[in-house]
């Protein structure tokens, strides 16, 4: 509600309430607000209470305006603290130690236990085709960080296809330094899919 509205209001039921207090026939309360003094043995002066003084327009509208801005300053949202990342000095590292070394034979085994685990009884479907794919290429790809093979970039390739007697030739290339990167690829077969997966150990100096 706009302020010209809530003062227009606010002289409307003023003017109401005089008409209904002058047709009740109650006088109109003194002007002055001063307090008058009786002498013993006058008569008393007409007591008024309840018909106190009203207050006004602008009195009003300032008390309307203030509850809404309390209210509205309530609802401010806190700001949010970002703390800064963390930055380590350079170790000037260019091979990796021989305990985080990408071990060859270690991805490898964890491969063929997991190939066998989850596609024993898997059946072709290719509808959920590309939804294996990506799952298989996530939980090694995780795994394969677990095993603490730091300063390492692991790169994870799955390939999934129906089983039907049909020739396929899967090859890669890559540059890198073979003192320190290397790969391994495992396929696995069932009795209506394959599966090949590759996954690629790059030291990150």
């Amino acid at each position: 509600m706009s302020l010209l509205k809530l003062i227009k209001a606010s002289q409307n039921k003023e003017a109401a309430s005089a008409e209904e207090a002058e047709a009740n026939g109650v006088p109109p309360p003194p002007a002055s607000d001063a307090a008058s003094t009786s002498e013993p043995g006058d008569n008393p002066a007409p007591s008024f209470k309840g018909f106190g003084r009203k207050m006004s327009v602008w009195s009003t509208v300032a008390r309307k305006l203030s509850v809404s801005t309390t209210a509205s300053t309530k609802t401010v949202n806190k700001p949010t603290i970002t703390l800064p990342k963390k930055r380590y000095e350079n170790s000037y590292r260019t091979q990796p130690d021989d305990s985080t070394t990408f071990n060859g034979p270690q991805v490898e085994k964890f491969l063929l236990e997991l190939l066998e685990m989850r596609l024993k009884t898997e059946k072709y479907d290719p509808r959920s085709c590309s939804s294996l794919t990506t799952s298989l290429a996530d939980v090694i790809k995780a795994r394969t960080k677990k095993m603490g093979f730091r300063r390492h970039r692991i790169v994870v390739y799955v390939v999934v296809g129906e089983k039907r007697d049909q020739g396929l030739q899967a090859c890669g290339r890559s540059v890198w330094d073979d003192r320190t990167d290397n790969f391994v690829t495992v396929t696995y077969e069932n009795a209506s899919m394959f599966v090949i997966a590759s996954v690629y150990g790059i030291y990150y100096e």
